[in-house]
Protein backbone atom coordinates (compact mmCIF):
# COMPACT_ATOMS: atom_id res chain seq x y z
CA UNK A 1 0.00 0.00 0.00
CA UNK A 2 1.14 3.46 -0.51
CA UNK A 3 1.89 6.26 1.27
CA UNK A 4 -0.59 8.57 -0.06
CA UNK A 5 -3.40 6.04 0.43
CA UNK A 6 -1.90 5.26 3.91
CA UNK A 7 -2.49 9.00 4.70
CA UNK A 8 -5.54 8.99 3.49
CA UNK A 9 -6.94 6.58 5.29
CA UNK A 10 -5.42 7.73 8.03
CA UNK A 11 -6.96 11.11 7.23
CA UNK A 12 -10.36 9.76 6.76
CA UNK A 13 -10.08 8.05 10.38
CA UNK A 14 -9.28 11.16 12.34
CA UNK A 15 -13.14 12.69 12.67
CA UNK A 16 -14.73 9.50 13.70
CA UNK A 17 -12.14 8.77 15.99
CA UNK A 18 -13.03 12.42 17.61
CA UNK A 19 -16.48 11.82 16.96
CA UNK A 20 -16.60 8.18 18.89
CA UNK A 21 -14.35 10.15 21.40
CA UNK A 22 -16.58 12.98 22.06
CA UNK A 23 -19.94 11.08 22.70
CA UNK A 24 -18.28 8.77 24.66
CA UNK A 25 -16.49 11.84 27.30
CA UNK A 26 -20.16 13.00 26.88
CA UNK A 27 -21.67 10.02 28.32
CA UNK A 28 -19.06 9.99 30.91
CA UNK A 29 -19.58 13.60 32.22
CA UNK A 30 -23.20 12.86 32.12
CA UNK A 31 -23.28 10.22 34.38
CA UNK A 32 -20.76 11.99 36.79
CA UNK A 33 -22.92 14.94 37.35
CA UNK A 34 -26.05 12.49 37.41
CA UNK A 35 -24.92 9.40 38.69
CA UNK A 36 -27.91 8.09 35.95
CA UNK A 37 -26.91 5.39 33.36
CA UNK A 38 -30.48 6.35 31.25
CA UNK A 39 -28.76 10.27 31.25
CA UNK A 40 -25.81 9.15 30.36
CA UNK A 41 -27.58 6.91 27.24
CA UNK A 42 -29.55 10.25 26.48
CA UNK A 43 -26.39 12.11 26.30
CA UNK A 44 -24.44 9.69 23.91
CA UNK A 45 -27.89 9.69 21.68
CA UNK A 46 -27.82 13.88 21.29
CA UNK A 47 -24.48 13.96 20.79
CA UNK A 48 -24.52 11.81 17.82
CA UNK A 49 -27.80 13.09 16.71
CA UNK A 50 -26.17 16.63 16.92
CA UNK A 51 -23.05 15.20 14.88
CA UNK A 52 -24.92 13.68 12.01
CA UNK A 53 -27.60 16.58 11.78
CA UNK A 54 -24.21 18.92 11.57
CA UNK A 55 -23.37 17.36 8.11
CA UNK A 56 -25.32 20.36 6.50
CA UNK A 57 -23.30 22.41 9.15
CA UNK A 58 -20.32 21.05 7.70
CA UNK A 59 -21.17 20.98 3.88
CA UNK A 60 -22.05 25.08 4.21
CA UNK A 61 -19.63 26.06 6.17
CA UNK A 62 -16.20 24.28 5.15
CA UNK A 63 -15.23 26.70 2.28
CA UNK A 64 -16.15 29.74 4.04
CA UNK A 65 -14.01 29.07 7.13
CA UNK A 66 -11.44 28.59 4.53
CA UNK A 67 -11.56 31.61 3.55
CA UNK A 68 -11.06 32.88 6.90
CA UNK A 69 -7.67 33.48 8.54
CA UNK A 70 -5.66 32.04 11.31
CA UNK A 71 -6.86 34.18 13.79
CA UNK A 72 -10.55 34.16 12.38
CA UNK A 73 -10.41 30.27 12.31
CA UNK A 74 -9.67 30.15 16.30
CA UNK A 75 -12.19 32.36 17.40
CA UNK A 76 -14.56 30.64 15.20
CA UNK A 77 -13.97 27.19 17.09
CA UNK A 78 -13.49 28.90 20.81
CA UNK A 79 -15.59 31.98 21.07
CA UNK A 80 -18.05 30.41 18.43
CA UNK A 81 -18.42 27.47 20.30
CA UNK A 82 -18.99 29.36 23.69
CA UNK A 83 -21.65 31.61 21.70
CA UNK A 84 -23.35 28.68 20.63
CA UNK A 85 -23.15 26.90 23.97
CA UNK A 86 -24.44 29.77 26.10
CA UNK A 87 -27.17 31.24 23.30
CA UNK A 88 -28.43 28.40 22.01
CA UNK A 89 -27.58 24.79 23.87
CA UNK A 90 -28.42 25.93 27.22
CA UNK A 91 -30.62 29.26 27.19
CA UNK A 92 -33.14 28.57 24.63
CA UNK A 93 -34.38 25.02 26.17
CA UNK A 94 -34.79 27.54 29.39
CA UNK A 95 -36.64 30.14 28.16
CA UNK A 96 -38.97 28.11 26.77
CA UNK A 97 -39.53 25.95 29.26
CA UNK A 98 -40.20 29.35 31.76
CA UNK A 99 -42.14 30.91 29.55
CA UNK A 100 -44.53 28.10 29.70
CA UNK A 101 -44.56 27.19 33.25
CA UNK A 102 -44.79 31.38 33.72
CA UNK A 103 -41.42 31.45 35.61
CA UNK A 104 -38.21 33.52 35.46
CA UNK A 105 -35.19 32.41 33.37
CA UNK A 106 -32.89 32.40 36.56
CA UNK A 107 -34.78 30.21 38.72
CA UNK A 108 -35.78 27.87 35.66
CA UNK A 109 -32.18 27.80 35.14
CA UNK A 110 -31.39 26.70 38.62
CA UNK A 111 -33.91 23.93 38.52
CA UNK A 112 -32.54 22.47 35.67
CA UNK A 113 -29.13 22.43 37.31
CA UNK A 114 -29.46 21.26 40.54
CA UNK A 115 -32.98 20.18 40.95
CA UNK A 116 -33.29 17.78 37.91
CA UNK A 117 -36.53 16.10 38.50
CA UNK A 118 -38.45 19.21 39.34
CA UNK A 119 -37.36 20.57 35.92
CA UNK A 120 -38.46 17.08 34.56
CA UNK A 121 -41.79 17.70 35.91
CA UNK A 122 -42.13 21.45 34.42
CA UNK A 123 -40.65 20.13 31.07
CA UNK A 124 -43.45 17.52 30.70
CA UNK A 125 -45.96 20.28 31.26
CA UNK A 126 -44.28 22.11 28.30
CA UNK A 127 -43.70 19.06 26.43
CA UNK A 128 -47.05 18.92 24.02
CA UNK A 129 -45.85 22.40 22.83
CA UNK A 130 -41.89 21.64 22.52
CA UNK A 131 -43.25 18.57 20.79
CA UNK A 132 -45.41 20.68 18.14
CA UNK A 133 -42.73 22.81 17.50
CA UNK A 134 -40.13 19.96 17.22
CA UNK A 135 -42.93 18.23 14.66
CA UNK A 136 -43.19 21.34 12.80
CA UNK A 137 -39.33 22.16 12.70
CA UNK A 138 -37.83 19.01 11.90
CA UNK A 139 -40.71 18.20 9.68
CA UNK A 140 -40.32 21.14 7.56
CA UNK A 141 -36.45 20.41 7.15
CA UNK A 142 -36.97 16.69 6.37
CA UNK A 143 -39.43 17.20 3.46
CA UNK A 144 -37.63 20.22 2.23
CA UNK A 145 -34.22 17.96 1.82
CA UNK A 146 -36.52 14.96 0.46
CA UNK A 147 -38.42 16.91 -1.98
CA UNK A 148 -36.15 18.96 -3.46
CA UNK A 149 -36.24 18.56 -7.20
CA UNK A 150 -32.69 19.28 -7.80
CA UNK A 151 -30.98 17.12 -4.76
CA UNK A 152 -28.45 14.76 -6.65
CA UNK A 153 -27.01 12.82 -4.13
CA UNK A 154 -29.60 9.72 -2.50
CA UNK A 155 -29.43 6.53 -0.33
CA UNK A 156 -32.42 5.06 -0.44
CA UNK A 157 -33.39 5.21 -4.06
CA UNK A 158 -36.75 3.83 -3.76
CA UNK A 159 -37.95 6.27 -1.77
CA UNK A 160 -36.16 9.95 -2.09
CA UNK A 161 -36.26 9.72 -5.65
CA UNK A 162 -40.50 9.77 -6.03
CA UNK A 163 -40.21 12.24 -3.22
CA UNK A 164 -37.59 14.48 -5.07
CA UNK A 165 -40.59 13.99 -8.47
CA UNK A 166 -43.39 15.71 -5.92
CA UNK A 167 -40.80 18.43 -5.18
CA UNK A 168 -41.77 19.95 -8.05
CA UNK A 169 -44.71 21.77 -6.66
CA UNK A 170 -43.75 25.11 -4.85
CA UNK A 171 -43.92 25.37 -0.72
CA UNK A 172 -44.84 21.49 -0.52
CA UNK A 173 -43.40 20.92 2.68
CA UNK A 174 -45.15 24.00 4.58
CA UNK A 175 -48.34 22.75 2.79
CA UNK A 176 -48.04 19.28 4.23
CA UNK A 177 -46.71 20.23 7.37
CA UNK A 178 -49.81 22.82 8.02
CA UNK A 179 -52.23 20.30 7.10
CA UNK A 180 -50.30 17.99 9.55
CA UNK A 181 -50.40 20.52 12.33
CA UNK A 182 -53.13 22.63 12.16
CA UNK A 183 -55.52 19.81 13.38
CA UNK A 184 -53.51 19.89 16.36
CA UNK A 185 -54.82 23.35 17.34
CA UNK A 186 -57.86 22.31 17.75
CA UNK A 187 -58.13 18.78 19.29
CA UNK A 188 -55.20 18.14 20.61
CA UNK A 189 -55.35 16.48 23.68
CA UNK A 190 -54.02 19.30 26.09
CA UNK A 191 -54.60 22.63 27.60
CA UNK A 192 -53.78 25.74 26.13
CA UNK A 193 -54.22 24.63 22.78
CA UNK A 194 -54.42 28.16 21.29
CA UNK A 195 -51.10 28.13 22.41
CA UNK A 196 -50.49 25.67 19.62
CA UNK A 197 -51.25 28.61 16.68
CA UNK A 198 -47.95 30.48 17.97
CA UNK A 199 -45.85 27.24 18.24
CA UNK A 200 -46.40 26.36 14.49
CA UNK A 201 -45.89 30.49 13.56
CA UNK A 202 -43.07 30.84 15.23
CA UNK A 203 -41.75 27.44 13.91
CA UNK A 204 -42.52 28.12 10.88
CA UNK A 205 -40.56 31.75 10.68
CA UNK A 206 -37.40 30.34 12.49
CA UNK A 207 -37.54 27.46 9.42
CA UNK A 208 -37.67 30.23 6.89
CA UNK A 209 -34.73 32.07 9.00
CA UNK A 210 -32.97 28.71 8.99
CA UNK A 211 -33.22 29.03 5.01
CA UNK A 212 -32.21 32.45 4.36
CA UNK A 213 -29.11 31.56 6.74
CA UNK A 214 -28.25 28.66 4.76
CA UNK A 215 -28.80 30.27 1.01
CA UNK A 216 -26.65 33.22 2.28
CA UNK A 217 -23.97 30.22 3.33
CA UNK A 218 -24.40 28.69 -0.06
CA UNK A 219 -23.41 32.01 -2.05
CA UNK A 220 -20.60 32.96 0.54
CA UNK A 221 -19.18 29.26 -0.39
CA UNK A 222 -18.91 30.17 -4.04
CA UNK A 223 -15.75 32.81 -3.69
CA UNK A 224 -12.66 32.13 -3.09
CA UNK A 225 -9.17 33.27 -1.43
CA UNK A 226 -8.51 34.37 2.03
CA UNK A 227 -10.85 36.96 3.48
CA UNK A 228 -9.46 40.03 5.01
CA UNK A 229 -9.46 43.34 7.61
CA UNK A 230 -13.25 43.91 7.70
CA UNK A 231 -14.29 41.43 4.87
CA UNK A 232 -12.77 38.20 7.50
CA UNK A 233 -14.41 40.15 10.68
CA UNK A 234 -18.13 40.20 8.74
CA UNK A 235 -17.31 36.25 6.97
CA UNK A 236 -16.63 35.62 10.80
CA UNK A 237 -19.72 36.98 12.63
CA UNK A 238 -21.76 35.63 9.93
CA UNK A 239 -20.62 32.41 10.23
CA UNK A 240 -21.14 32.85 14.17
CA UNK A 241 -24.74 33.59 13.73
CA UNK A 242 -25.48 30.67 11.03
CA UNK A 243 -23.60 28.28 13.39
CA UNK A 244 -26.28 29.14 15.51
CA UNK A 245 -28.95 29.48 14.07
CA UNK A 246 -28.44 25.80 12.73
CA UNK A 247 -27.99 24.60 15.86
CA UNK A 248 -31.61 24.85 16.46
CA UNK A 249 -32.31 21.31 14.22
CA UNK A 250 -30.38 19.56 17.48
CA UNK A 251 -31.99 21.35 19.87
CA UNK A 252 -35.15 20.25 18.74
CA UNK A 253 -34.19 16.42 17.81
CA UNK A 254 -32.42 16.87 21.80
CA UNK A 255 -36.06 17.60 23.38
CA UNK A 256 -37.84 14.48 21.33
CA UNK A 257 -35.24 12.22 23.14
CA UNK A 258 -35.29 13.65 26.67
CA UNK A 259 -36.58 16.01 29.44
CA UNK A 260 -33.37 16.39 31.37
CA UNK A 261 -30.98 19.44 30.97
CA UNK A 262 -27.98 17.64 31.61
CA UNK A 263 -28.46 15.57 28.82
CA UNK A 264 -29.26 17.97 26.30
CA UNK A 265 -26.72 20.56 27.18
CA UNK A 266 -23.47 18.12 27.56
CA UNK A 267 -25.12 16.40 24.08
CA UNK A 268 -25.24 19.21 22.27
CA UNK A 269 -21.99 21.35 23.71
CA UNK A 270 -20.22 17.68 22.55
CA UNK A 271 -22.22 17.44 19.07
CA UNK A 272 -21.08 21.44 18.49
CA UNK A 273 -17.30 20.42 19.54
CA UNK A 274 -16.93 18.16 17.04
CA UNK A 275 -19.29 19.41 14.08
CA UNK A 276 -16.92 22.72 14.57
CA UNK A 277 -13.50 20.42 14.84
CA UNK A 278 -14.93 18.60 11.22
CA UNK A 279 -15.55 21.52 9.79
CA UNK A 280 -12.15 22.41 10.03
CA UNK A 281 -10.65 19.16 9.10
CA UNK A 282 -12.70 19.08 6.20
CA UNK A 283 -11.58 22.97 4.92
CA UNK A 284 -8.51 21.54 4.57
CA UNK A 285 -9.33 17.68 3.33
CA UNK A 286 -12.47 15.75 1.40
CA UNK A 287 -13.56 13.45 4.32
CA UNK A 288 -17.29 14.03 3.91
CA UNK A 289 -16.85 12.98 0.12
CA UNK A 290 -16.05 9.77 1.95
CA UNK A 291 -18.69 9.26 3.89
CA UNK A 292 -21.28 10.55 1.49
CA UNK A 293 -24.59 8.88 3.06
CA UNK A 294 -24.39 10.25 6.77
CA UNK A 295 -26.12 13.55 5.94
CA UNK A 296 -28.91 11.52 4.21
CA UNK A 297 -29.21 9.37 7.21
CA UNK A 298 -29.26 12.58 9.39
CA UNK A 299 -32.20 13.80 7.56
CA UNK A 300 -33.94 10.60 8.13
CA UNK A 301 -33.87 10.45 11.22
CA UNK A 302 -34.86 13.79 11.33
CA UNK A 303 -38.07 12.98 10.10
CA UNK A 304 -38.51 9.86 12.32
CA UNK A 305 -37.71 12.52 15.30
CA UNK A 306 -40.72 14.59 13.46
CA UNK A 307 -42.69 11.95 13.39
CA UNK A 308 -42.56 10.42 17.34
CA UNK A 309 -43.08 14.03 18.13
CA UNK A 310 -46.31 14.80 16.09
CA UNK A 311 -47.46 11.32 17.67
CA UNK A 312 -46.43 12.76 20.96
CA UNK A 313 -48.55 15.73 20.92
CA UNK A 314 -51.63 13.03 20.43
CA UNK A 315 -50.89 11.05 23.30
CA UNK A 316 -49.10 8.36 21.64
CA UNK A 317 -45.42 8.15 23.41
CA UNK A 318 -43.11 5.92 22.53
CA UNK A 319 -40.06 4.49 24.73
CA UNK A 320 -37.37 6.62 24.57
CA UNK A 321 -34.86 3.45 24.02
CA UNK A 322 -37.01 2.89 20.66
CA UNK A 323 -36.96 6.43 20.06
CA UNK A 324 -32.92 6.91 20.44
CA UNK A 325 -31.97 2.88 18.91
CA UNK A 326 -34.00 3.79 15.34
CA UNK A 327 -32.52 7.36 15.16
CA UNK A 328 -28.82 5.85 16.23
CA UNK A 329 -29.47 2.68 13.92
CA UNK A 330 -30.36 4.97 10.95
CA UNK A 331 -27.00 7.06 11.20
CA UNK A 332 -24.88 4.34 11.75
CA UNK A 333 -26.69 2.36 8.55
CA UNK A 334 -25.77 5.69 6.79
CA UNK A 335 -21.75 5.56 8.15
CA UNK A 336 -21.67 1.70 7.00
CA UNK A 337 -23.07 2.05 3.74
CA UNK A 338 -21.05 4.70 2.99
CA UNK A 339 -17.69 2.69 4.17
CA UNK A 340 -19.30 -0.40 2.04
CA UNK A 341 -19.12 1.66 -0.77
CA UNK A 342 -15.94 3.53 -0.32
CA UNK A 343 -14.54 -0.65 -0.12
CA UNK A 344 -16.20 -1.75 -3.64
CA UNK A 345 -15.11 1.65 -5.16
CA UNK A 346 -11.20 0.59 -3.71
CA UNK A 347 -12.09 -2.80 -5.06
CA UNK A 348 -13.31 -1.79 -8.59
CA UNK A 349 -9.80 0.57 -8.83
CA UNK A 350 -7.30 -2.01 -7.62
Amino acid sequence: MTRTSTDGRQSRRIPINWAVTGVLCGAIAAWMLTKNLDVANDTAFVGLLAIGTGGDNVIFQAKPVRMLPRWGKALYFGAGLLISTAGVQFAVPVLIISAINHMGFVSTAKLGMFHSAEFGHLQEYASPFIQTGAAMFLGLLFLTFMLDPCKEHHWLHWAEKPMARWGQKANLPIVIMLLALVPLCFFAPTTHREWLWGIVLCSLLAFLLFQIMGDGMKAVSERGGIAKGGSAVKLLAFLMVLSSVTSIDSLASAFVVTNNIVAIVVGLVVGDLVTRALILHVAESDFLSQFHHVEVAAYWTMGWLALTSYLGVWGIVLPDMLVSGVGTAIIVAGLVHSHLDNRRARTAAA
